[in-house]
């Protein structure tokens, strides 16, 4: 699995978007408090920006 890299406001995550296992890794550090299921998000293509309770999509 690849690690996921700290950014700040205009770094991007770097890494294998496209691969599921890389998504849900950069989750790590989600606001536990979310209700978000953090997998399903990652199972249909999003990823966590390191912001907030912001994600996006890899496409």
């Amino acid at each position: 699995m690849n690690s996921v890299q700290d950014t700040t406001a205009h770094e991007e995550i770097v890494g294998d978007k496209s691969n599921e296992s890389f998504r849900i890794s950069t989750f790590l550090r989600f606001p536990p408090d979310s209700p978000a299921n953090i997998r399903h998000l990652a199972r249909v293509g999003f990823y966590y920006t390191g912001h907030a309770y912001t994600v996006k999509c890899y496409k």
